[in-house]
């Protein structure tokens, strides 16, 4: 049961890493994308992952521009570093060997 927390505690972890290999993004875009791809996760665990993933240096915060006009000028984007492009070859060549 323990294993099992702790697999879908970095599967969140690898996952967003995975999705900022497209380049920046906002949180709750990818929240909408976990959605999407029929991956069921809370809005809060997206966040506590990014939180966890900034404090490791593997992912680091960019402020750029808000596109839709809206109360926010400007919004938190979170973008791959190089420790997190290494970590996340890592993790698939972990996953790989299984």
């Amino acid at each position: 049961m323990v294993l099992l927390k702790v697999m879908e505690f970095k599967s969140s972890e690898v996952l967003i890493l995975m999705m900022l290999t497209g380049g920046a993004r906002y949180a709750n875009e990818m929240v909408k994308l976990f959605s999407r791809q029929r991956v069921q996760t809370h809005r809060s665990t997206v966040h506590y992952a990014l939180h966890r993933l900034v404090r490791q240096k593997l992912v680091a915060i960019r402020w750029l521009p808000s596109k839709n006009g809206g109360r926010r000028k400007e919004l938190r984007f979170y973008h791959l570093t190089g420790r997190g492009h290494i970590e996340l070859q890592r993790c698939l060549e972990l996953f790989d060997s299984f």
